[in-house]
C-alpha cells in the first residue's frame, strides 16, 4: 500500500471492527508469552474506576517497585509535565502533576516497561514515537475539554498490537518489515494481517481490554484506522489527528504544514462543539505551535539514526 510522506491512510478492509476484536482476543486467549505489567499497574487501572483514589497509597504502591519509581520520575520530569522542575520523589510528583495525571503516569511506565524486548524493533524509538503521539493527542483535547490523561494513554499505547504482533509472529513479519525505516498505519496493517491474519489496532485493543482500561480508550485504538473515528468528535477523532501530525512531523514535515494537512473533516467535527464567539478549532490548533516544534528534534535524532542502524518501527 503506497502512501504520501507522511500520510496514515484507512484500512480499507471490510470486515467489521467487532469481528475484527473478537478474533483478536480469541488469538490472544491462546497465546504464550504475552507481556505481564506489573501488580501496581492494574491496581492503578481498577483504582481508575473509583471517585475517590488515595495517593498516600497509590504512592506507597508506586514505591515498592524500584524500576516502575524510576519510569514514572522519568516521564514526570519530561517538559510536557515537569518544565524546568525537577522531581526527586513520587510525594513530589504527586503534588506536581496531581492524582489523575499521576496514574496515567504509572500505566504508561507499567505498561511500556512490559516490553522488555521485542523481535525486529527498536524500542527506544518506538517509544519515542508513541510518546510524541500521545502528546500530540494530549494537546489536542486540552484545545477541545477533552480528558488530556485519557487521550495521552490513548496516544501512546495505539501501537502496542504491534509490539504484541511482533512477539508472537516475528520471524512472519521480520522480513516483509526489513527494509521499513518506521512503519506506521494503514500500510503497516496490511502488513500485519497479509503475515498474521491480524493488525496492531484490534490486537492492541484486545489487549488493553483484557487489562482493564477504560472503554472509551480501547475504542480509540481500535478505530485509529477506522474511517468511522470521523464521524463524531470524540477520543477516537482525537487520537487519529494525533497520529496524522506525528506521522507528518516523522515525515520531516514542519510543525506549521502538518497542522495545515490534516484531516478537514476531523477538524470540522470538533468546530460543530465550538461556543457562539469562540475560535474555530483550526484557529485553537496553532496555538500551541510551540508545542508541536517541540516534537521535531525527536524526530529528527530517530532519522538521523536510522541512516546508520537500519529500521526503526
Amino acid at each position: 500500500m503506497e502512501l504520501a510522506p507522511g500520510e496514515l491512510g484507512f484500512d480499507p478492509d471490510p470486515q467489521t471492527l467487532a469481528l475484527r476484536l473478537s478474533r483478536a482476543r480469541e488469538a490472544l486467549k491462546l497465546a504464550a508469552g504475552l507481556p505481564k505489567v506489573p501488580r501496581v499497574v492494574l491496581s492503578v487501572i481498577s483504582q481508575l474506576r473509583e471517585r475517590n483514589v488515595s495517593t498516600s497509597r497509590l504512592s506507597a504502591e508506586i514505591e515498592r517497585d524500584p524500576t516502575l519509581t524510576a519510569q514514572v520520575l522519568r516521564l514526570a520530569n519530561s517538559p510536557f509535565y515537569a518544565g524546568r522542575r525537577q522531581v526527586g520523589s513520587i510525594h513530589e510528583a504527586v503534588g506536581l502533576v496531581g492524582t489523575n495525571a499521576l496514574q496515567t503516569l504509572v500505566l504508561a511506565g507499567g505498561i511500556s516497561g512490559a516490553f522488555g524486548r521485542v523481535p525486529g524493533v527498536d524500542l527506544r524509538a518506538y517509544w519515542m514515537d508513541a510518546t510524541a503521539a500521545g502528546h500530540a493527542a494530549r494537546t489536542l483535547a486540552g484545545l477541545v475539554d477533552e480528558d488530556r490523561e485519557a487521550a495521552f494513554l490513548a496516544g501512546l499505547l495505539h501501537g502496542t498490537g504491534h509490539l504484541i504482533l511482533c512477539c508472537l509472529h516475528g520471524h512472519a513479519l521480520e522480513l516483509p518489515l526489513a527494509s521499513i525505516r518506521r512503519p506506521r498505519g494503514a500500510a503497516l496493517a496490511a502488513i500485519e494481517r497479509e503475515h498474521t491474519g491480524l493488525a496492531h489496532p484490534e490486537v492492541g485493543a484486545a489487549w488493553l481490554d483484557g487489562l482493564g482500561l477504560p472503554e472509551r480508550i480501547v475504542q480509540a485504538v481500535a478505530m485509529q484506522l477506522q474511517p468511522q473515528a470521523l464521524n463524531e468528535p470524540g477520543l477516537a477523532a482525537l487520537v487519529r489527528l494525533s497520529l496524522s501530525m506525528v506521522a507528518a512531523l516523522d515525515a520531516g514535515i514542519a510543525a506549521a504544514d502538518a497542522i495545515a494537512q490534516l484531516d478537514a473533516r476531523a477538524i470540522a467535527l470538533f468546530d460543530r462543539q465550538r461556543r457562539s464567539g469562540a475560535d474555530s478549532f483550526g484557529q485553537r490548533l496553532v496555538r500551541p505551535l510551540t508545542d508541536w516544534a517541540d516534537l521535531e528534534p525527536a524526530f529528527q535524532g530517530g532519522r538521523d539514526a536510522t541512516a546508520s542502524s537500519g529500521r526503526q518501527p
